[in-house]
C-alpha cells in the first residue's frame, strides 16, 4: 500500500467511524456504522469505504468516468454534493476508490425528502438508495454489488424500508448500448439478490414512464405495522 493510501485511509478511520462487531448494541441500530471492502481488479485493489464524512470526501477528486456526457449527466455533480448528502443525519455515502485514489463509484442513501411524497415518515422508517453510480472506466467489475453488499451489511438498514427509484432519464443508455427496458431489468437483477422487490406507487415521476422503477427492502426488524404504513405511503403521492 503507498503511503499516500495509508494517509486516506488513516484520515478515514480517525473519524473514529469504523468498527469490528460481534453483537448488535443498540447504538449500531441507531446509526449506520462505517465499514471497508476490499475488490481486486487488474490494475490493482479498490477499495470500498461506507459511511464516508464530507471532510473526508472533500479531499477526494472524482474520476473522469463519472460525469457529463452527450446523452447521460451524472445525478451527483460533483464532490460537494457527495459531502452535501453525506453531512444529513444518518446519511451513507458508499464509495469506491481506484488504485490512484480517485472516486469511481458511489452510492449514496439518505431520508427522503417530505416534499418529495413521503410526508408519513417522521420516525425515519423509510430511507432512499438515492443514487448509484460506476465510472464507465471501471464497469464489470462487481463494485455496485460491493458497495450494496457493504450498505445492507450494517444493522441499521434492518430497522428501515429501504428502497429505490429508478427513473430512466438517469440511466447510462449509451455507453451500456441497452434500451430503457433492459436497463431497468438489468437494475432489478442486481438489487434482487439484496431482497428488494418491485413495488407498484402512485409516485408521478414513477409512473412518467412505463420503464420506470420502484424497489423496496424490508428490514428484518420492521414491524407489520410499519410495513403496512409504508405500503400506504406508496400510494399517498399527489397525481
Amino acid at each position: 500500500m503507498s503511503a499516500t493510501w495509508s494517509s486516506w485511509l488513516r484520515t478515514w478511520r480517525q473519524d473514529g467511524r469504523i468498527f469490528s462487531f460481534v453483537s448488535e448494541p443498540a447504538s449500531q441500530l441507531e446509526h449506520p456504522v462505517a465499514r471497508e471492502s476490499v475488490v481486486p481488479s487488474p490494475q490493482g485493489p479498490l477499495h470500498i469505504l461506507s459511511t464516508c464524512t464530507p471532510a473526508f470526501l472533500q479531499s477526494l477528486t472524482v474520476e473522469e468516468g463519472i460525469g457529463r456526457f452527450a446523452r447521460y449527466r451524472s445525478i451527483i455533480s460533483g464532490i460537494e454534493t457527495l459531502a452535501t448528502v453525506a453531512a444529513l443525519p444518518d446519511a451513507n455515502v458508499t464509495i469506491a476508490l481506484s488504485p490512484a485514489g480517485k472516486i469511481i463509484g458511489y452510492i449514496e442513501c439518505s431520508y427522503p425528502d417530505a416534499v418529495e411524497g413521503w410526508r408519513d415518515n417522521e420516525d425515519g422508517l423509510c430511507y432512499e438508495l438515492g443514487a448509484i453510480e460506476v465510472s464507465r472506466n471501471w464497469r464489470r467489475l462487481g463494485l455496485g454489488r460491493t458497495m450494496t453488499a457493504l450498505i445492507l451489511a450494517d444493522p441499521f438498514i434492518e430497522t428501515k424500508v429501504f428502497f429505490l427509484t429508478g427513473y430512466c432519464w438517469h440511466w447510462d443508455l449509451d455507453q451500456t448500448n441497452l434500451s430503457a427496458y433492459a436497463y431497468r431489468n438489468m437494475l432489478v437483477r442486481l438489487f434482487r439478490p439484496f431482497g428488494f422487490r418491485v413495488y407498484l406507487t402512485t409516485n408521478p415521476e414513477i409512473t412518467m414512464s412505463s420503464a420506470n422503477v420502484l424497489m423496496a427492502r424490508i428490514g428484518t426488524r420492521v414491524a407489520a405495522a410499519q410495513i403496512e404504513r409504508f405500503q400506504k405511503m406508496l400510494f399517498a403521492f399527489e397525481r
